[in-house]
């Protein structure tokens, strides 16, 4: 369906019907496909941990894809609403202190401003002009990738992992305080990455 929306909206670009019902299904087809792969992430999780066992102990897992999908979800909103009222917040900052620096003087080096661009600047202009590039790039990057970081780690990630851990049921727990890590073994290949990774368990999160 979502190649013949696609083969749709290129054959009859003009045709609003097209385009409407194209989008439409697309963004259908986006949606679901979103929620195969949440569903299955979270089906593969489930078996894997509920096929799990440490010496004596044994481990089950109930988590369900629903509870998953509405942190997503909600984690996705939150996440969004956060970083559009940090980089307002963000560029206006940095809007005033420009407006303050500048001052009166401002409309004189505005006048200028063609002029200026028009010749050739000089390894001392560019030192001038570095600061403002310097600011403007770190707020961007703050305001794109760290700030959206930081809130999907708070909001998607961290819910995610918590409802993943309350789902899980271990029995026998108290074998798990006789477990102890294997002898390590002399693989020919790679020997050395499976050391640096600790105690091979694999969280399969």
């Amino acid at each position: 369906m979502m190649a013949l929306s696609v083969w749709g909206l290129a054959a009859d670009p003009g045709n609003p019907a097209t385009t409407v019902i194209g989008y439409v299904v697309i963004l259908v087809g986006y949606i679901a496909f979103f929620l195969m792969f949440m569903r299955y992430d979270v089906v593969v999780f489930r078996y894997l941990w509920s096929n799990r066992k440490l010496g004596e102990a044994t481990f089950q897992n109930n988590v369900t894809p629903g509870k998953i999908i509405s942190i997503y979800v909600v984690g996705t909103l939150l996440v969004g609403l956060c970083t559009t009222i940090i980089a307002i917040a963000l560029f206006a900052a940095i809007g005033a202190g420009a407006a303050m620096l500048v001052g009166v003087e401002g409309a004189e080096q505005l006048a200028d401003l063609e002029a200026t661009m028009a010749e050739a600047m000089t390894s001392a202009d560019l030192l001038k002009t570095l600061p403002p590039v310097v600011l403007t790039a770190v707020t961007v990057y703050i305001a794109l990738f760290a700030v959206p970081f930081a809130f999907a780690q708070i909001f998607i990630t961290r819910p995610i992992l918590q409802r993943k851990a309350e789902a899980m049921v271990i029995s026998e727990a108290q074998a798990l305080t006789q477990s102890r890590q294997r002898v390590h073994d002399h693989a020919a290949d790679a020997g050395g990455f499976a050391d640096a990774l600790g105690v091979d368990v694999g969280a399969g999160i």
